[in-house]
């Protein structure tokens, strides 16, 4: 039994020793085994690489800088397309040739026209102005002949005599007709809002009490009205006219004192086609 046993222990030990050699075989093959590497990029593969890269950059580069030059110079192009066309609108076009303006304060939005002096009392009265135009469409060019004033009258709806207020006055008619000229517009092309015009030659006798002095413009001091523009984007009424009460006429020949005196107009008249209640339009061509 003794035997048996012996030689049982014996064997087990033979295993043992034989595994053990063969695990430190495997771990020795392993450690033995060569080592795997990524390849590594040569220097003219890298070189190729980061050329490319700069090409693609350089070409992105390129087609930003050549779609801006194109947005520049489409903007430009709008820029001088709107330049020119307002540039070419060098003209105004009234929807008539006649026209009529009445400060009369019984007409809705106007009042009668006051002359201010510096000698004698402000005097106010109802005033009517008809004319012409010599042509519908005008240039807009400072200070020229548009048309002319050929009537003018003191009194409600173009009466004949009229109660003025602080005084009397009177038209004088034998110095008709009166030149009308284009001098400016207002507002931001093509928005016109307003036009002024120049009147030369307005002639009027002014009583005031004991004093009584001619006024007369001239074109170095003209009457000036400035046409209001209903709506500039759209109808372009002429609705009213307002005297400038910034401009000064000298005073003339009269009672003492009025060869250093001066005046001013003020008041709005309402602007309308002659012998019609309609309002004339304006348009720019």
């Amino acid at each position: 039994m003794l035997i048996g046993g012996s030689r049982l222990g014996t064997n087990r030990a033979e295993r043992a020793r034989k595994g053990a050699e063969r695990l430190r075989t495997q771990i020795d093959h392993h450690r033995s085994a060569p080592r795997r590497h990524w390849p590594q990029p040569s220097q003219s593969q890298s070189d190729c690489n980061l050329s490319l890269w700069r090409d693609r950059t350089k070409g992105f580069t390129h087609m930003y800088s050549r779609s801006k030059l194109m947005l520049c110079c489409l903007a430009v192009a709008l820029f001088l397309g709107a330049a020119v066309s307002l540039a070419s609108a060098s003209r105004l076009s009234f929807s008539a040739s006649s026209f009529r303006l009445a400060w009369d304060r019984t007409i809705a939005g106007a009042t009668d026209l006051t002359f201010a002096s510096t000698i004698g009392s402000p005097v106010t009265c109802p005033l009517t102005l008809e004319g012409t135009f010599h042509s519908q469409t005008i240039t807009k060019t400072a200070n020229l002949l548009v048309g002319y004033v050929t009537r003018a009258s003191i009194g409600t709806n173009g009466a004949s005599t009229a109660v003025c207020t602080g005084g009397n006055a009177t038209v004088l008619t034998a110095t008709l007709p009166w030149h009308v000229q284009y001098s400016s517009f207002g507002g931001t092309l093509p928005n016109i809002t307003s036009v002024t015009l120049r009147l030369i030659g307005g002639s009027f006798s002014f009583n005031a009490g004991t004093v009584t002095c001619l006024a007369r413009g001239s074109a170095t001091e003209p009457g000036v009205g400035i046409v209001e523009v209903a709506n500039p984007t759209t109808t372009r009424e002429l609705l009213f006219i307002r005297a400038d009460e910034t401009r000064n006429i000298t005073l003339r020949e009269g009672s003492f004192g009025c060869g250093i005196a001066n005046g001013r107009f003020r008041g709005v008249g309402a602007v309308t086609l002659l012998g019609s209640t309609a309002r004339p339009l304006i348009r720019l061509i």
